[in-house]
C-alpha cells in the first residue's frame, strides 16, 4: 500500500480511539517503523509500543517496549511476550475531569436507568460539585466515568463535560397494554387507537395507571399515554 496509505490508516484508527475518550497506541517494530511507515508523522503524536527483541535497549523512545517473545510466566505454558512499560496510565494526566452539575446524581452499572427491573443498579451517589474521571461517551447520552474505585455510567446531562452526546430520539410506534399495573404486556396498540377508559388510579401504589375495557377484559395502560375525552371516571 505504500508508506503514505499505511500511515494514514494508523492515524485514522488512533484518532477514532482518541475521539472515543481512550488513549491510542500503535504497535510496530523498527523495520516497519523505518521502512513501511512515515515515522516522523507518528512518533510523538501517539504512544508507541515497540517490539524489538535481543537488544539491550529500544531504538526509539516508546511507552511500551516488548523486549522478548520467548519469556516465561508461571501458570502459562509455552513462550510469552515480555514488556517494559514506561508510562503511568493510571494517573489523572491521562484522563479528563468532569464535575456533577444540576442535581444529586448516580453512577450506574449500565448506561440506562432500570430501578424497577434492577439490571442497572446505583453504584454511587454523587452530590453537585463532585469530581469524576471522564472515560468515554457512549453516543446516546451517557458517559463512562470513574469515581474512586468505582467505574460506571452517568447521564451526560448531569456533568459539565463539553461536546458529549445528548439523548437519543425515538418515534412512538405503539402503546403497550398490560394485564395489571407493572405487569406483563399483553398487546401493543397503534398510537392513534380509540380506547374505552373505565377508570383511572389517581393515588396509591399504582397512581398513573388507567383501567381499559378491551376484548371484554379489564386491562391496564399508563395514563400518560392516553388523551381523555370529556368524561373522567376515577377510582
Amino acid at each position: 500500500l505504500g508508506k503514505d496509505t499505511l500511515t494514514n490508516i494508523v492515524i485514522a484508527f488512533c484518532d477514532a480511539i482518541k475521539a472515543a475518550g481512550y488513549t491510542p497506541m500503535f504497535y510496530t517494530n523498527p523495520n516497519w517503523l523505518s521502512n513501511y511507515l512515515n515515522k516522523d508523522k507518528l512518533i510523538g503524536r501517539y504512544d508507541l509500543w515497540l517490539a524489538q527483541w535481543q537488544v539491550s535497549s529500544p531504538s526509539y523512545d516508546c511507552a511500551v517496549w516488548q523486549y522478548s517473545d520467548s519469556g516465561s510466566v508461571p501458570g502459562i505454558s509455552g513462550n510469552v511476550d515480555m514488556d517494559y512499560i514506561y508510562k503511568d496510565y493510571t494517573g489523572s494526566s491521562n484522563t479528563n475531569s468532569a464535575k456533577v452539575i444540576n442535581k444529586t446524581s448516580y453512577i450506574r452499572s449500565q448506561p440506562y436507568v432500570d430501578d424497577y427491573g434492577g439490571s442497572s443498579v446505583k453504584l454511587a451517589t454523587l452530590k453537585v460539585g463532585t469530581s469524576v474521571t471522564w472515560l468515554s461517551d457512549d453516543g446516546y447520552g451517557w458517559s463512562k466515568v470513574k469515581y474512586g474505585n468505582i467505574t460506571g455510567y452517568i447521564q451526560n446531562s448531569r456533568i459539565d463535560k463539553k461536546g458529549i452526546s445528548t439523548w437519543r430520539q425515538a418515534t412512538i410506534t405503539g402503546i403497550p397494554v398490560y394485564d395489571k399495573p407493572d405487569g406483563k404486556v399483553v398487546k401493543v396498540l397503534p398510537a392513534s387507537s380509540k380506547l374505552t377508559i373505565t377508570s383511572q388510579i389517581v393515588s396509591g401504589k399504582y397512581k398513573g395507571w388507567s383501567y381499559i375495557l378491551l376484548d371484554n377484559k379489564d386491562l391496564f395502560i399508563q395514563t400518560e399515554c392516553i388523551k381523555l375525552g370529556d368524561k373522567r371516571m376515577k377510582t
